[in-house]
C-alpha cells in the first residue's frame, strides 16, 4: 500500500515551496529582517520642492542608509508645502539643529534626503516632530544661469574684440601693447641684471650721495 500518491507528494513540494517564500518575504536588502525590524521612529520635514522625491527613497545619515520616505504629501500653511514623512532607525539620535536636504545621485539621478548630523549640545528630536528641510536644487534653473552666464561671456568676450574697456583696448591698440611689451622686457633685463650685478645697486646709492 502506498503512504503517499502523486498527489499528496505534488501537495507536499507545493506546501514547503509556500513556507520558503512566506519565509524569504521577510528578508530584504542590506541584511535586515522584514519581520523583525529593528524599532523606528518617524518625524515630518517640511519642503516647498522636492524635486521628483518619491515614497520609500532612502534618507541617509553621512551617505549611510538610515532610513527611508514613508509619505509624501501636500500641506497648506498658509501657502501650498510638501510634507515628507521619513521613518529613521530608533538608534540613530538626531539634533533639533541637523539639516535634512534633498540631493541627487549623480547629476540626474536617483533623489534622496541628507541628513547633515547637528551639534551634540542640541535636544534631541523626537518621534513625531515636525522639521524644515533644504529644497532640492532644480535643474532647470541650474541650466538656466549657466546660459546666462555663457551670455554674458560672450558679451565681454564681444567688447574685448570691439576694443571696449581697458582688456580691449590693450589688445586692440597696437601702439599700447607694443609700450607695454617693451616695458615688461625693460623690467626683465633691469631684474635679470640685478641678479647679475647686485653691487650695482649700492654704487649708484652711493653716487646719489655725493
Amino acid at each position: 500500500m502506498k503512504f503517499f500518491t502523486n498527489e499528496v507528494k505534488v501537495g507536499i513540494v507545493v506546501a514547503i515551496a509556500i513556507v520558503i517564500l512566506i519565509f524569504s518575504a521577510f528578508i530584504v536588502k542590506e541584511g535586515e529582517i522584514r519581520g523583525f525590524r529593528t524599532k523606528e521612529y518617524t518625524v515630518k520635514v517640511i519642503f516647498n520642492f522636492v524635486g521628483g522625491l518619491k515614497e520609500t527613497a532612502p534618507v541617509r545619515l553621512a551617505g549611510v542608509k538610515v532610513g527611508q520616505v514613508e509619505r509624501i504629501r501636500f500641506i497648506q500653511e498658509p501657502t501650498t508645502k510638501v510634507e515628507a514623512t521619513i521613518s529613521l532607525k530608533e538608534a540613530i539620535q538626531l539634533r533639533e539643529n541637523a539639516q535634512f536636504s534633498i540631493t541627487t545621485v549623480g547629476l540626474l539621478g536617483e533623489k534622496y534626503i541628507e541628513i547633515t548630523p547637528g551639534s551634540l549640545d542640541a535636544p534631541i528630536i523626537k518621534s513625531g516632530a515636525t522639521l524644515i528641510g533644504k529644497d532640492a536644487v532644480d535643474i532647470s534653473e541650474v541650466f538656466s544661469s549657466a546660459g546666462e552666464a555663457m551670455e554674458d561671456l560672450g558679451g565681454i568676450i564681444s567688447s574685448v574684440r570691439g576694443g571696449k574697456g581697458t582688456v580691449g583696448k590693450l589688445v586692440a591698440d597696437e601702439e599700447l601693447y607694443d609700450n607695454l611689451n617693451a616695458m615688461i622686457r625693460n623690467l626683465r633685463d633691469l631684474s635679470e641684471d640685478v641678479k647679475e650685478h647686485p653691487w650695482k645697486l649700492f654704487r649708484k646709492g652711493k653716487e646719489k650721495k655725493k
